[in-house]
């Protein structure tokens, strides 16, 4: 029997592999899934072939090794592809995990321009767009994993009472994020998500009182959202 137990990291990289693109070479980030399945007998007291949060431990231990750095740099990691980095965490797993069976790696979110709009409160429509985009906070301890360079697969929901208008000034914004580095951005050397949503109010907002508000989303579980006050 078989189980199976999902955890993230959030990194940085360079794709250099043979097929990359200009686009795909640049510093950039993404939130990653790791799915490790695990192999064994049912144990005959428990009725499970082993504890989820045993296999957490064990697992994390590997994926800290990773988590909020630039792929680029671990030694084993070539050119820092999700298929090569599946091999890494393979190799690596094996030796820390018992029971390893294999694991499946995949970036979370848009990696394109891939925009949705859906109805918002009122009359207005919200403009959800996503971008993969590398960064580090230059302000917190050594120490804070935030410091380092990292990675994510950035969210963004724009509400606003003229989501068509709005949907082509984003556009026009949108080179700049994706696959980029956001510290080398003008004004947003401290990319945090509220910088990044004040950042993108204020590309917007000249002559367009219809936004209303705007949230950032570095990971599935922490936002922030901005309504201009």
């Amino acid at each position: 029997m078989k189980i199976e137990r999902r955890l993230s990291f959030e990194a940085a990289h360079r794709n250099t592999s043979s097929t990359a693109t200009e686009r795909t070479r640049r510093l950039h980030g993404h939130s990653y899934e790791v799915t490790v399945a695990v192999q064994g007998d049912l144990h005959h007291q428990f009725g499970w072939v082993r504890d989820f949060a045993d296999v957490k431990a064990e697992a994390q231990a590997v994926i800290d090794r990773i988590d909020h750095r630039t792929l680029n740099e671990i030694p084993g990691i070539t050119d820092s592809t999700s298929a090569d980095v599946e091999r890494w965490l393979s190799d690596e797993l094996k030796r820390n995990v018992h029971g390893f069976d294999s694991c499946r790696v995949r970036i979370l979110g848009a990696t394109d321009w891939t925009p949705l709009v859906r109805l918002g409160v009122d009359t207005g429509a919200i403009l959800l767009f996503g971008f993969p985009a590398a960064h580090f906070l230059p302000h917190l301890p050594n120490a804070h994993k935030c410091r380092r360079i990292h990675g994510h697969s950035f969210q963004v929901e724009i509400e606003s009472l003229d989501p068509t208008r709005l949907c082509d000034e984003v556009l026009r914004l949108y080179p700049m994020l994706d696959h980029t580095f956001l510290n080398d951005i003008q004004n947003l050397q401290n990319p945090t998500s509220e910088h990044l949503a004040q950042w993108l109010w204020e590309k917007l907002m000249p002559g367009r009182s219809g936004l209303r508000s705007i949230t950032v989303a570095e990971t599935c579980m922490s936002r922030c959202i901005y309504t201009g006050d």
